[in-house]
């Protein structure tokens, strides 16, 4: 694969803190904006888990980005949804499994796209509801287009846990991330 993977980046404090800084300047905004959101399916302080997921992944991104992401656009796979479809993950913690970077991005008015199996209706920010185990599941984006691909626990989430053949998953994704992401960009993920 040409595309530069990589896994668990080990962030500076510096892109930490700028992250951390970007974080929080939607912080109340966000808590306000997706309150009525919060209150239907669990409350505030439960999603702190994914907002601070959310956050160490920023980390990551602008660690690869050197800092800046104008002008570039970001590909968020597995985003997370809000929405069941009948095999997600409902136990504990579900809701560090919301599409909390994606609104992150949103809010921060960076360029992006979450792709999810589930979907998120009612949310704001750049969606297309697909299910990347498909062959083809990319088809829709240009080729050469995203300068980062990032995938936090997509191929660890409890959806595909159990699920046999994993290694058919990155067999059939890889070479969709080798034509969609450009030659100068990355494939950012973590299976923690």
């Amino acid at each position: 694969m040409k595309t530069r993977m990589y896994e668990n980046l080990q962030v500076s404090g510096a892109y930490r803190k700028m992250a951390s800084q970007m974080f929080g300047e939607i912080h109340d905004l966000a808590k306000e904006k997706y309150d009525i959101l919060y209150k239907l399916i669990g409350g505030w302080s439960e999603s702190r888990t994914g907002w601070g997921a959310a956050e160490c992944q920023m980390g990551n991104i602008l660690k690869l980005a050197k800092g800046s992401l104008e002008g570039r656009k970001i590909l968020d796979l597995g985003c997370g949804s809000i929405n069941s479809t009948g095999g997600e993950y409902s136990g504990p913690g579900r809701r560090g499994f919301e599409p909390w970077l994606c609104r992150a991005m949103h809010e921060l008015g960076i360029d992006h796209l979450g792709i999810d199996v589930g979907g998120n209706p009612g949310e704001e920010f750049n969606f297309h509801q697909a299910d990347l185990i498909q062959p083809g599941s990319l088809d829709f984006i240009g080729d050469h287009s995203i300068d980062i691909a990032n995938a936090s626990m997509f191929f660890s989430s409890p959806n595909l846990a159990g699920m046999p053949g994993n290694r058919r998953i990155w067999d059939n994704l890889l070479p969709q991330l080798e034509r969609v992401v450009k030659q100068e960009g990355f494939f950012l993920y973590s299976q923690l």
